[in-house]
């Protein structure tokens, strides 16, 4: 009994310091990402177009030992009370270089952008825990490849895009937060987005903040291969009239969209048009004035495991020229009230169950029998699932069940003994 005691006891506290080990962790992370302060100094903006102008800089300039920009306050240019005309002055600037670097833990306000990358050599550049204010736009990167975009705060830019990203391939956006990106009353610049991404491929979207934007949080464009996943998007402010979405998606192919949390107040969550060969799997959406998915002459994608609450419009729209969309064990709650339904298909061959296991979706207004879509497809749901149903327990759940359930054991076992 003492051995079964002892050996049940050494399990439940490596698993629970485990667990404990995980969080103190991540805790750490975030208070360095929270912890450093800018060295305030006289210095103009940066700007390194060869490879000499690193020599300022510490490092060598190789992998191991990259050159190293850090630790400065830079205020460029006000373009709000200057002449917006080219060429333009961006806080850090580096382009055309061979060497490998680091951008991490500056402060840079103003300028037309805040950090620019153009046309570095692959996986040379990575742009990490700096705070970039109050400019036109955050963080650009042009014609780059391999390149890493992480743990950075950007806040109140202005007109155009927190980060953007144009002709650029492999580079992985990470663990950003992304706030108040909006627009001014002066015109004719209203191209404000919190992430934008145009002509791209092999683009990771992961583990990043946006809240308070007015328009489209996330836009891309003409791009392949992009994964977005484990973002959490909220408080959208746009304008329903003018048709923002917090996922604007046009001409992607072969990307995926998983395990994001959409909460706002006015617009699409997801709208997608001329797109193919998409996944939206796992993802929140929720409280949206329009629709929660919203597909628009596009093809071959897959619409599983969603959990969609609170559109005042459809929960999943498939307009004309929409084919061959598998929508299935997604979960409908409280979506277009007062309709005669939850999701809407004027496609065709668009199938709303899952064809293998002849399981289809849950609705939250389904009261037996076949599920009607609205829409001119005719479509039918004709396995409606009774109750949510949930793919899987997160891994910290299942630890912590496990630690409480070996604990009980020992309980149990220490009260028959001393019977």
């Amino acid at each position: 009994m003492k051995r079964k005691i002892k050996t049940i006891t050494i399990l439940t506290v490596l698993l629970l310091f485990s667990f404990s080990y995980n969080v103190t962790l991540t805790q750490a992370v975030h208070s360095t990402q929270e912890s450093f302060q800018p060295v305030i100094n006289a210095d103009p903006i940066i700007v390194i177009d060869e490879d000499s102008d690193f020599l300022a800089y510490p490092g060598h300039g190789n992998e191991s030992h990259p050159y190293i920009i850090e630790g400065y306050d830079i205020e460029g240019k006000d373009y709000f009370v200057e002449p917006y005309v080219e060429p333009y002055e961006h806080c850090i600037t580096v382009a055309n270089t061979t060497k490998h670097f680091v951008i991490q833990n500056n402060l840079v306000a103003k300028g037309h952008t805040g950090i620019f990358i153009d046309s570095v050599a692959p996986g040379t550049a990575k742009i990490i825990n700096n705070v970039v204010d109050n400019g036109w736009q955050g963080i650009w990167l042009k014609n780059v490849t391999g390149a890493s975009i992480e743990n950075n705060y950007i806040s109140y830019v202005n007109y155009l895009i927190g980060i953007y990203l144009d002709q650029c391939h492999t580079v992985n956006i990470k663990n950003n937060t992304i706030e108040n990106v909006f627009f001014s009353l002066y015109q004719p610049y209203r191209i404000f987005n919190d992430i934008q991404i145009e002509s791209c491929s092999g683009i990771n979207v992961t583990d990043n903040e946006i809240f308070e934007c007015v328009a489209d949080c996330l836009v891309i464009g003409y791009s392949t291969d992009i994964l977005v996943q484990n973002n959490y998007i909220h408080t959208l402010k746009g304008f329903a009239s003018d048709g923002y979405s917090s996922i604007d998606l046009n001409y992607v192919s072969h990307s995926a969209f998983i395990n994001n949390t959409l909460e706002q107040e006015q617009t699409n969550s997801i709208y997608a048009s001329d797109c193919n060969d998409l996944l939206f799997h796992e993802n929140k959406i929720s409280d949206s004035s329009e629709n929660g998915i919203n597909l628009k002459e596009s093809s071959n994608s897959n619409i599983t495991w969603n959990t969609i609450t609170n559109c005042q419009g459809y929960g999943v729209v498939l307009w004309p020229s929409v084919n061959n969309i598998l929508v299935h064990h997604n979960t409908f709650l409280s979506n277009n009230l007062g309709g005669t339904s939850q999701a809407y298909d004027s496609g065709a061959n668009n199938v709303w169950f899952d064809t293998t296991t002849n399981v289809g979706n849950m609705w939250y207004d389904w009261t037996g029998g076949p599920y009607s879509i609205d829409g001119t497809a005719g479509s039918v749901d004709p396995y409606p699932i009774p109750q949510p149903g949930f793919p899987e327990f997160s891994v910290t759940t299942g630890i912590l069940l496990l630690g409480v359930s070996l604990f009980s054991v020992i309980v149990i076992l220490l009260k028959k003994k001393k019977r």
